[in-house]
């Protein structure tokens, strides 16, 4: 395990977290670091989407219907499977942020607020209620 170096008005305001919550400073460290992470990986995910509506266009000529895996902007993998292209992106990936969503004649999907339904007859297995993205 490594070490952390924190300034001391911070490791201070930590203490007083740890002390609030009842818990002890490691906790706290460690849901801070899960927090950040959440939003680091949604704040990917994002940029990843944003690529691929840019991109959508060129997506939907070469692999239209398929879904397909997107990191650091490129297309890594595809597959007309989500379990199986899944699956495959997590073994090879790990946890990292890593865009899954099918290629559609439309890029985005809208939905009804009752049940949820997708248009179009797709999928949505939705990053958002306006997307068919799925995040991992």
């Amino acid at each position: 395990m490594g070490v952390v170096s924190l300034d001391q008005e911070l490791y201070e305001q930590i203490e007083e977290a740890a002390r609030e919550y009842h818990t002890d400073v490691s906790e706290i460290l460690q849901r801070a670091v899960r927090m950040y992470l959440w939003e680091w990986h949604r704040e990917q995910i994002a940029r990843e989407h944003e690529t691929y509506l840019r991109r959508h266009r060129e997506l939907l000529k070469r692999h239209k219907g398929q879904y397909i895996a997107m990191y650091k902007g490129e297309v890594v993998d595809y597959d007309n499977e989500f379990e199986a292209l899944y699956q495959r992106v997590r073994d090879r990936f790990g946890n990292a942020p890593v865009l899954i969503t099918r290629v559609e004649k439309q890029p985005l999907l809208e939905f009804t607020r009752e049940g949820f339904q997708a248009h179009e007859g797709s999928v949505g297995l939705g990053y958002s209620l306006q997307s068919n993205v799925a995040p991992l």
